[in-house]
C-alpha cells in the first residue's frame, strides 16, 4: 500500500489558465470546438518505460508507442481493416500490446465493437489477430474482456468471452492465438471475477423472466471446483453487484434497495454475510469507481448535480493519497488510471466542465507530478462557460434535474436552446466538457439540458416506470423546464429554440406540435418522427431483445398509440420553422424517418430547411460535414431567435 504524502511535499500544479473570472466574449472559430483530439488516451507500460496512446492518424484511431522520458513516438501499430479503428487497448507485457477494434457508428452511439482483437510487439513485429473472423486466432463472435494479465506467465492472459448463448473464460496465448477453456458460466450469460491466484471464482449471471431482470451470483473454490449459488434476487428485491477484486475473505458488492440497505458492502462468501463499507444516500446511481494500486475500490463517483467523489475509508493510505492529489486539481475529477508493476509511477487523469481530459505522471517514489498532455490542449478554461446544475418541479411534483450553461458575462433575458439528449432510457446529460454546448454558449445562447423522467442516473425504477411516456409526461418535463427558465428570468420567452438528436430529435419535433407557441424554432437531428418506422426499418428491430424493447418501451406495435405519440401525425399544429438533419446510412433512426416527415411537410406546403448527407450514420462524423452542420445551425438560430 502507498504511504500518504502530505500535500506540501507534492509537486503542486498551478493552473494559471483556469480562473473563475470569466471576462472574454470573443467569438471562437468552429475548429476550436469541433476539431478532434490527436490523442485521447494514454496507458503506461508495466515497467514504466513507455506509454501506449490512442492516436488519430489519417482520420482513424491507431496505436502509438511513446517513450516515457521524452514523450516521443517510437512506433505506430496499425491494425485497421475495413474502415475499423482502434477501440480499446492496453499492455500484455513490457514488449507486447493488444488492440480491440470498432466501427464508427456516429457520435450519438458509442463505437461498436467488431469482435476483433489484435496483438503486436511495440517494435511492430509479431502482429497477430487473436480473436474474430478471418484471422489466425480463435473465431468467437461476441464481447471479450481481459480478466487478468497472468503475473508469472508473460505469454498468456485470461479472457472472458460472451455471446447470447453462454460466457466462458479462456487462457489465451498472446503470441500464437492458441486458446484453452478455463471456465463456463453456470447461467446463460455471465461476467467473472478472478482471485489473486488467478483462479476464476465468481460468476455474475443475468437472466430475464416476464420482463423482470434477475441477478444470480455463483462461487467456486478454484478452477476445479463446482459452481455453487451464493445469491439470487430480481430487480424488485434490489440490485446485488460484485465489484473490484476477489480474495479469500470475499469481495466488495454494491447493494441497492436490498434488505441490507443501499451501499457498498464486503461480502463474506463462507458465511454469506455482509458488512457495510460505505452507505449511499439519495437516488443517484454510481457513475464510476476509484481504485488503489491493487485495483481495490476505494471510492465511487456519483452525479449529485456536479460529479462528486465519495471515498470509503478516510484513514487508509490510499484515500489520503487520493485526497492529496485531488487537492492539486480544484474543481476537477481526478482518477488514477494506471500503475507500473513496481508502483513507482501512476498515470492520473483529470477533467471538469471547463477542462477536457488531461493526463499527468505521478512519481510516487520521489513524490511529484508532471504534466503529460491535454486531449484538447487548445481549449482555454477562461473561455469556457461553466455547467450549472439545476432542478425544478414538474407539473406532477416530480423533481427534475439538469444543467444550464450561460454565455460568459450574461445571466438574464437570454436567447435559449433547449438541448435534449438521446436514448431516451438510461441515457443522461452528464457534467463535463461538451463541445457543442460550449459552441452554442459562445454564440450567445443559454443552453438548457434536462434529465427528463426515464433518463439514467436515478435507478432502474426511474427508467422502467416511465416506459411509454414519450410525447406525454417525458415531453411535459421539457416543457416545464423551459417554463422554469422563463420564470427565473434566464430565458427570453420569445427567443427559445429546441434541438436534439436521436430521441432528442423526436422530442424537438414533438415539442413544436405539442407546444406550438412556446418554441420559435426546432432542429430535429437524426430523429424518430413516426414510431411505426422504427419497428419496421431500424436496426433495433433486427433482434428479439430490440423488438421486445420497442414493444415494452415504445408500444410500437399499437397503431393507436403510435399515431397519438408520433409527431408526423400532428403537423396541423406546427408553427415553428424547422431545420431537419439526417444521415442516409443511419441504422438506428433510418433515413425513412426523414423521408416520411419531409414528404408530409411537402404535402402541406410547409417550408423547412434540411441537411442530409450520404455516408453518414446516426450522427455526422466526417469533419467537413460536422463543420457544415454547425455553420448551418448557427445561421438558423440567429435567424429565428437572434443572439
Amino acid at each position: 500500500m502507498f504511504k500518504y504524502f502530505p500535500l506540501t511535499i507534492l509537486f503542486f500544479i498551478v493552473f494559471s489558465n483556469i480562473s473563475s473570472a470569466k471576462t472574454t466574449t470573443e467569438k471562437l472559430p468552429l475548429e476550436y470546438f469541433f476539431n478532434r483530439s490527436d490523442i485521447v488516451d494514454l496507458k503506461i507500460s508495466p515497467t514504466g518505460e513507455y506509454f501506449a496512446g490512442k492516436v488519430k492518424i489519417d482520420g482513424l484511431f491507431q496505436l502509438a508507442i511513446l517513450e516515457r522520458k521524452t514523450m516521443k513516438p517510437i512506433q505506430l501499430l496499425s491494425f485497421n481493416k475495413d474502415k475499423s479503428e482502434l477501440h480499446e487497448f492496453g499492455w500484455l507485457n513490457e514488449e507486447r500490446v493488444y488492440a480491440s477494434m470498432s466501427t464508427q457508428a456516429g457520435p450519438l452511439d458509442k463505437p461498436r465493437g467488431t469482435g476483433v482483437l489484435f496483438a503486436g510487439n511495440i517494435d511492430g513485429s509479431k502482429k497477430i489477430q487473436l480473436l474474430g473472423p478471418h484471422g489466425n486466432g480463435f473465431y468467437f463472435w461476441g464481447a471479450h474482456t481481459i480478466l487478468s494479465r497472468l503475473k508469472d506467465d508473460k505469454r498468456n492472459i485470461l479472457i472472458e468471452l460472451s455471446n447470447w448463448e453462454r460466457s466462458y473464460v479462456h487462457k489465451l496465448n498472446v503470441y500464437t492465438g492458441k486458446i484453452r477453456k478455463v471456465a463456463k458460466s453456470p447461467t446463460k450469460s455471465a461476467s467473472f471475477m478472478v482471485d489473486d491466484n488467478e483462479q476464476v471464482r465468481i460468476a455474475i449471471g443475468y437472466e430475464e423472466d416476464d420482463g423482470v431482470s434477475r441477478t444470480i451470483i455463483h462461487y467456486r473454490a478454484d478452477n476445479r471446483g463446482d459452481w455453487q449459488e451464493l445469491d439470487s434476487r430480481d430487480e424488485n428485491e434490489g440490485r446485488f453487484s460484485p465489484m473490484g477484486t476477489f480474495d479469500e475473505t470475499g469481495m466488495q458488492v454494491y447493494i441497492a434497495k436490498g434488505a441490507e440497505g443501499k451501499g457498498i458492502y464486503h461480502y463474506d462468501v463462507k458465511n454469506k454475510s455482509t458488512k457495510l463499507i460505505h452507505a449511499i444516500d439519495g437516488e443517484e446511481t454510481i457513475d464510476g469507481f476509484l481504485y488503489n494500486e491493487a485495483l481495490d475500490i476505494i471510492g465511487i463517483l456519483r452525479q449529485k448535480g456536479k460529479l462528486e467523489a465519495e471515498l470509503f475509508d478516510a484513514k487508509s493510505d490510499a484515500v489520503k493519497l487520493y485526497r492529496s492529489v485531488a487537492a492539486s486539481f480544484p474543481g476537477q475529477i481526478v482518477r488514477f488510471s494506471g500503475f507500473t508493476e513496481d508502483k513507482d509511477f501512476a498515470v492520473i487523469k483529470t477533467f471538469s466542465d471547463l477542462n477536457p481530459t488531461s493526463f499527468y505522471l505521478f512519481d510516487l517514489k520521489n513524490p511529484k507530478m508532471s504534466y503529460l498532455l491535454n486531449t484538447k490542449a487548445w481549449v482555454d478554461p477562461k473561455k469556457t462557460a461553466p455547467m450549472e446544475p439545476i432542478s425544478y418541479q414538474a407539473r406532477d411534483g416530480l423533481e427534475i434535474t439538469g444543467f444550464l450553461t450561460r454565455p460568459l458575462g450574461k445571466a438574464k433575458d437570454l436567447p435559449m436552446v433547449v438541448y435534449v439528449h438521446g436514448g431516451p432510457y438510461g441515457i443522461k446529460d452528464e457534467w463535463g466538457y461538451d463541445s457543442r454546448v460550449q459552441f452554442m454558449a459562445n454564440r450567445g445562447y443559454a443552453v438548457l439540458q434536462i434529465n427528463y423522467r426515464g433518463s439514467g442516473g436515478r435507478g432502474n425504477d426511474f427508467i422502467k416506470s416511465n416506459y411509454q411516456k414519450m410525447g406525454a409526461e417525458m415531453q411535459d418535463d421539457l416543457t416545464d423546464g423551459t417554463l422554469w427558465a422563463i420564470e427565473q428570468g434566464i430565458a427570453n420567452k420569445d427567443r427559445i429554440c429546441i434541438f436534439g438528436a436521436s430521441y432528442g430529435g423526436y422530442a424537438a419535433m414533438m415539442a413544436v406540435v405539442k407546444e406550438p407557441d412556446l418554441y420559435k424554432c426546432a432542429i430535429p437531428y437524426v430523429g424518430v418522427y413516426d414510431i411505426a418506422i422504427q419497428k419496421d426499418e431500424s436496426d433495433t428491430a433486427n433482434f428479439e431483445g430490440g423488438r421486445k424493447f420497442l414493444a415494452d418501451a415504445w408500444n410500437a406495435y399499437d397503431e393507436e398509440f403510435v399515431k397519438e405519440r408520433s409527431p408526423i401525425y400532428h403537423l396541423d399544429k406546427l408553427k415553428a420553422p424547422l431545420f431537419l438533419v439526417h444521415g442516409e446510412d443511419d441504422p438506428r433512426c433510418p433515413i425513412e424517418q426523414y423521408e416520411a416527415l419531409a414528404e408530409a411537410l411537402d404535402k402541406r406546403g410547409i417550408k423547412y430547411e434540411s441537411l442530409v448527407k450520404d455516408d453518414e450514420g446516426h450522427g455526422f462524423y466526417d469533419l467537413d460535414n460536422v463543420f457544415e452542420l454547425h455553420q448551418r445551425l448557427e445561421k438558423f438560430l440567429k435567424k429565428h431567435i437572434g443572439n
